[in-house]
């Protein structure tokens, strides 16, 4: 389980840093993604921010896994409850690092509820103690995630309609 909860810190700590590298984009994809006036955009950047490093902090620690766990899955289940809400609009959610205008489909925040779903299940069982191959594995999980990122980027892919 320690591969889960340093893919799990890996997405968190990737989120944050894109956050602090893009403030002023990911500000506004902030606010249009809760749907507040622009001015709010970086607050709730920031916020998000702040909340992805205290659970990346979190996980990777044996003591408060659990509690990292839950303070992940929560932001997921949020992020995923936004971009269901807005589903069929386009805009840059800030999901990826490039700018980029999409349509938000049902895909994306499956996406987001997954991780909270991966978040919560591994809270059920033992955590397992550190070992540098579970590095190796959590930044395989992480490639298979970016990659799952650059599928879903596809605009018209002949394989969602064959």
């Amino acid at each position: 389980m320690a591969a889960v909860y340093i893919f799990l810190a890996l997405i968190l700590a990737m989120s944050l840093g894109h956050k602090l590298a893009a403030p002023d984009r990911l500000g506004a994809a902030a606010a249009r993604l809760a749907g507040v006036r622009p001015a709010t955009g970086p607050l709730l950047s920031f916020g998000a921010a702040a909340f992805e490093g205290v659970a990346t902090l979190a996980l990777l620690f044996e003591e408060t896994r659990v509690v990292g766990a839950c303070l992940a899955a929560a932001l997921w289940v949020a992020y995923a409850m936004l971009l269901w809400k807005r589903r069929g609009q386009t805009l840059d959610c800030g999901c990826s690092f490039g700018r980029r205008e999409k349509p938000v489909t049902a895909s994306l925040a499956a996406r987001a509820a997954g991780l909270a779903a991966i978040a919560v299940t591994v809270t059920f069982f033992p955590t397992a103690p550190f070992e540098i191959e579970s590095v190796f594995a959590g930044l395989g999980f992480l490639i298979l995630y970016l990659a799952l990122d650059e599928l879903l980027a596809i605009p018209q892919p002949a394989w969602r309609h064959g």
